[in-house]
């Protein structure tokens, strides 16, 4: 099984130190001072780096699934009850109309629930260029930045280690042959160690597999009562331009 330079490299130090630990007396307090300590500030910084890796990630897929998937749903399900109501508002005026009888009442209502829908079809096709844009965005940019900006992290991680053992291999070194051998190796487990190659197939191996992504695209059947809407198109008309105005307004202002 393939052990990285890393493991090696701490596998041989460990078990030098335990020969170093019977002659080095004098030197524990430089040590405990020096890299010892900061080795465990590091220990404790890659568990915090871990942990808001993790926050970030769970962040950006619970964002990916609401404008792609909740959000969507939403407005799918108020347009079908939107689409309800404009028809049965609509049969309303039409009998209102046979009858002579509060017709301006029943065109009112009728044209108020036909300016929703459309005001609705208006957010629902934005929302899904928007949600096709957010899918484009995450697999083209937002993962790929993010394991190269995982993978940077760790490979300054490694530089700050090596920095920490080669602090503690001076410390360390003495003239006696006895540990002057025990330093080389040491020494040699240090210079092993290579930030740029440890990581060089980090983005390869961990990278997330192709991914056919989803479909996102205008419920059709969402129109299957209604003749004067059209799939993926703005309506523009009296009763939405300045519902338009306004959202093209905010948008300018942003």
């Amino acid at each position: 099984d393939y052990v990285s330079n890393v493991a090696k490299s701490w596998l041989l130090i460990v078990q030098q130190t335990e020969q170093l630990s019977k002659i080095m007396k004098t030197h524990a307090e430089d040590l405990n001072a020096g890299p010892l300590h900061r080795l465990t500030v590091m220990i404790k910084d890659k568990q915090q780096i871990k942990k808001s890796y993790v926050g970030v990630h769970q962040q950006i897929e619970a964002e990916m699934f609401k404008v792609t998937k909740t959000e969507l749903e939403k407005l799918k399900s108020s347009y079908r009850q939107l689409i309800k109501e404009v028809n049965s508002a609509k049969e309303k005026y039409k009998e209102a109309l046979s009858k002579g009888k509060e017709t301006e009442k029943a065109k009112d209502r009728y044209d108020k629930a036909t300016m929703k829908l459309h005001m609705l079809h208006n957010q629902y096709v934005l929302a899904l260029k928007g949600a096709q844009l957010h899918q484009h965005q995450y697999y083209d940019a937002t993962l790929p930045l993010f394991l190269e900006s995982l993978q940077k992290m760790q490979e300054e991680m490694i530089k700050g280690l090596k920095g920490i053992l080669e602090e503690y291999s001076q410390i360390t070194s003495l003239v006696t042959e006895e540990l002057v051998n025990v330093h080389k190796e040491i020494q040699i487990s240090v210079e092993q160690l290579d930030p740029g190659s440890e990581y060089s197939s980090f983005i390869e191996t961990h990278r997330t597999s192709d991914i056919e992504q989803q479909e996102i695209e205008f419920d059709t059947s969402l129109l299957e009562e209604n003749e004067n809407l059209q799939a993926n198109e703005i309506m523009w008309n009296n009763l939405t331009a300045e519902g338009l105005q306004t959202i093209d307004s905010y948008r300018r202002k942003r």
